[in-house]
């Protein structure tokens, strides 16, 4: 197929967006070296899509500085303080309703700042929207929320089961039906449970509206999981990914240890672990 034949056939733009900086403080998760890896490795696997990180309050660092050459920043003026009818607790809530609204607009592929990319997404393109299923241990859920997944499914008893669909990684066009019924549900439904309105109902809507939106194998970006295995294979050994396009890496949990890399000088970048590995290689290709 010729490249103007698959420019055609391509349903979701070649645009990632990034969000970052919704509070003064930066949720306590200044931006550092692992933030900047992870969008360059979004360009280097994808050098030909657009990539905008989306921003109210700018870090001024020069790990953010250095987004400039290669992406568009984009200032937000004003951010949303409650959804139907609740004050937002939380930031990352605010982000959550944020991605949407601008995926519903623009399209294109959203991913948290916590995600490395680590092969070209052109083959997940051709969906309607799309998004990985994420699994984890229910013993960490709030006790609703394990309440909701007992009474809709069945449940395998591994460590690790289905949580929900995971949105630190979400593909969609403009206009998508999935993603407006998902915004329709912070407007009418928003729950401050974590997790809740987030990842359980866009696995409950996407059973509504199944040709709507794709439910992709965890391992497209979520093959580790946030459970004590999940950690093993990021963080402690040299795990497989060859059938992964990202790998979210928990910055919720692991924001300290990933903030390590910062110093050239710290034991991690000696780790022959999957991450270090990843980050090692992007510094080559930067350099």
């Amino acid at each position: 197929m010729h490249k103007h034949q698959i420019q055609k056939a391509l349903v979701i733009p070649q645009k990632i967006h990034y969000f970052f900086g919704l509070d003064q403080g930066f949720n306590k998760k200044p931006f550092s070296l692992y933030h900047y890896l992870n969008i360059k490795s979004a360009k280097l696997r994808n050098p030909s899509y657009e990539i905008k990180v989306h921003y109210k309050y700018d870090p001024e660092n020069e790990y953010f500085d250095l987004l400039d050459s290669f992406c568009t920043k984009v200032k937000l003026n004003e951010l949303p303080e409650e959804l139907a009818g609740k004050r937002i607790e939380h930031t990352e809530h605010i982000c959550d309703y944020l991605r949407l609204k601008t995926l519903y607009k623009e399209g294109g592929i959203y991913l948290d700042t916590d995600v490395v990319c680590v092969k070209s997404f052109d083959n997940l393109l051709g969906h309607q929207a799309a998004m990985a299923e994420e699994y984890g241990t229910l013993l960490a859920c709030h006790p609703d929320f394990v309440q909701r997944v007992i009474e809709t499914r069945s449940r395998t008893g591994e460590e690790e089961e289905l949580i929900g669909l995971c949105n630190a990684a979400i593909l969609s066009r403009a206009g998508n039906e999935f993603i407006k019924t998902w915004i329709n549900e912070y407007h009418n439904n928003y729950n401050t449970i974590w997790n809740w309105t987030c990842i359980l109902r866009p696995y409950e809507i996407a059973g509504e509206l199944p040709t709507h939106v794709t439910k992709l194998n965890r391992n497209t970006f979520v093959k580790y999981s946030w459970t004590p295995s999940g950690f093993e294979n990021l963080f402690k050994k040299s795990a497989n990914i060859d059938d992964c396009y990202g790998l979210h890496l928990w910055a919720s949990i692991n924001y300290k240890l990933l903030e390590l890399y910062n110093d050239p000088n710290d034991e991690i970048w000696k780790t022959d672990c999957t991450i270090t590995n990843i980050y090692c290689k992007l510094l080559e290709e930067t350099i």
